[in-house]
């Protein structure tokens, strides 16, 4: 998004000590620093193309008065439905985006997994609306080998290397002696 030539202007909530030092300048608190009224801190900050936040980060007070047209939930696959719904209060239509075949949310308690918290929204949406699921057919991460194996065993053959540089990548890793 930054390279375009018209780039969004984003702001990102959450405690400036745990998001990477690059995106410093793009925190609340750097773009706010020298709002002169809660006013123009609320206008400034409702002038954004892009919030970026975790889904705990929604109790950013700022965002009780801001409301957006989407909300891009990432490794929602992994959340507890109710922390994925949290963010989704906040915009008129949502994305979630994971793999319910990977990680489930962690929930410990087992009362807690017999009752369905183990189940996250993105896996409840994807059984119930299956014609509105978009499938990942082409992964940047395995080789061929490796890709071959989960392609067979949980996506039905659908699961594809992007192109042959990941296809045919090779873990060398050197003789040790015993």
């Amino acid at each position: 998004l930054l390279s375009h030539s018209n780039p969004p202007t984003i702001m990102r909530l959450g405690d400036s000590y745990s998001i990477h030092p690059n995106v410093i300048p793009y925190h609340i608190d750097s773009l706010t620093k020298n709002c002169s009224s809660f006013e123009e801190f609320v206008n400034l900050c409702k002038e954004v193309d892009v919030v970026a936040c975790t889904c705990i980060g929604i109790q950013h007070s700022i965002l009780s008065v801001m409301r957006f047209d989407y909300c891009v939930v990432d490794e929602a696959s992994q959340l507890m439905e109710v922390v994925c719904l949290g963010p989704l209060m906040f915009a008129q239509r949502f994305i979630l985006v994971g793999d319910h075949y990977q990680l489930p949310p962690l929930v410990e308690s087992i009362k807690a997994r017999e009752e369905g918290m183990d189940i996250s929204l993105f896996q409840r949406l994807c059984s119930a609306h299956p014609n509105v699921v978009c499938h990942l057919s082409h992964q940047y991460r395995m080789n061929a080998d490796i890709c071959s194996i989960s392609s067979h065993l949980i996506y039905e053959g659908r699961l594809n290397c992007a192109n042959q540089t990941i296809a045919n990548r090779k873990l060398i890793l050197p003789k040790l002696n015993s």
